[in-house]
């Protein structure tokens, strides 16, 4: 079963906004800069596991990333999950939980313009949000 849709989505303006995407991801190094920053913000977060046990998988390609949080037999973990994203909020980032917020992976997906420094910051709020919750 799956739930996705978009309350927008079929207007006139929604497909050119669509098509002008396509423009621009379409330039010349465009994917290659969002693999490059994506690999970096992957890293950071992959490297919070060290210090926080309740980070399980971290996955994703691109700018399309998944943070697991897990209890500590590695079994999910949405109350942390909830947790996490309302903690998130006071370090001035959104986060959305899979599953309509019901669970255990928090979605990070910045703009595909997201610059290096964008990405250290990314991961230095979520450290600062592990920190909280530990």
């Amino acid at each position: 079963k799956m739930h996705h849709g978009y309350t927008y989505g079929g207007y006139n303006l929604a497909a050119a906004a669509a098509v002008k995407t396509i423009e621009i991801i379409r330039r010349p190094g465009f994917l290659e800069h969002v693999r490059h920053v994506g690999a970096i913000l992957k890293d950071r977060l992959t490297k919070l596991q060290v210090d926080y046990p309740f980070i399980g998988d971290v996955r994703g390609v691109g700018l399309m990333l998944g943070v697991e949080l897990v209890k500590e037999n590695g079994d999910r973990n949405p109350e942390l999950a909830a947790r996490f994203s309302q903690v998130a909020l006071q370090h001035n980032m959104i986060m959305r939980v899979n599953e309509h917020g019901r669970g255990n992976v928090l979605e990070i997906r910045p703009a595909l313009v997201l610059t290096e420094d964008e990405a250290h910051e990314i991961a230095d709020r979520v450290g600062e949000v592990c920190e909280a919750l530990k």
